[in-house]
């Protein structure tokens, strides 16, 4: 099975794609342990510690493929499938699912903003910028152009796109401040996903976008 697992080398700040040896590819990660791969690619900082890994005599040091322009890696994939795994995967024969995690509105008072309000939405607007940039690029130069059937699914994680989609929110929630650790979302997200699967035609070209014009 084909992969691609990106990670974030703390060493170097580079972006780090682990993919299966290659005849057209660099041939570097093909014999990584899948386990370093995937503790590497979740080391999401703050929430899980580092992952440091041996491989052919270096030390490497990784955190989560999503700092940075990689989280939604969709752009990336496309290029390994088209350029780099021997043609198992050929233009205008090959099919892209990309699912997103939902986008939460990220709103800020200008006028009273501190410095760390300021850097927290900072960060929260480029992670959220570059993955939409990944699909928008990838649909640019695949799909448009018939070399992918490129398919997008995503929602903004608002109340109106919870109306459409018959999803109560309950009392008091703020869907804003659903973080990565926000345990107490658990059941809700479930049934956003649930709603949101419902609405998939897997047969329409280019997915399912929800989007709202309020937050």
């Amino acid at each position: 099975i084909d992969t691609l697992i990106t990670v974030k080398n703390t060493q170097t700040g580079r972006t780090e794609f682990l993919v299966r040896d290659q005849p057209n590819n660099s041939q570097q990660w093909g014999d990584l342990p899948l386990q370093d791969a995937v503790l590497g690619s979740i080391a999401a900082p703050t929430f899980f510690p580092p992952h440091a890994a041996q491989h052919r005599g270096r030390e490497h040091v990784w955190v989560d493929g999503g700092v940075g322009v990689a989280g939604n890696p969709c752009y990336q994939a496309a290029v390994e499938a088209l350029f780099y795994s021997g043609d198992r995967f050929l233009p205008g024969e090959t099919r892209m699912l990309s699912f997103g995690t939902g986008r939460l509105p990220h709103a800020i008072d200008a006028r009273k903003a501190n410095i760390l309000d300021w850097g927290l939405w900072v960060l929260e607007e480029m992670l959220e910028d570059s993955s939409d940039w990944q699909t928008y690029i990838t649909w640019r130069e695949y799909g448009q152009a018939g070399r992918i059937d490129f398919r997008r699914y995503q929602l903004d994680l608002t109340p109106a796109v919870m109306r459409e989609l018959g999803v109560r929110i309950p009392p008091g929630v703020d869907l804003g401040s659903m973080g990565m650790d926000a345990v107490w979302a658990v059941e809700l997200l479930e049934q956003i996903g649930r709603a949101f699967a419902d609405r998939i035609d897997f047969d329409a070209p280019g997915g399912l976008d929800l989007r709202s014009t309020s937050p």
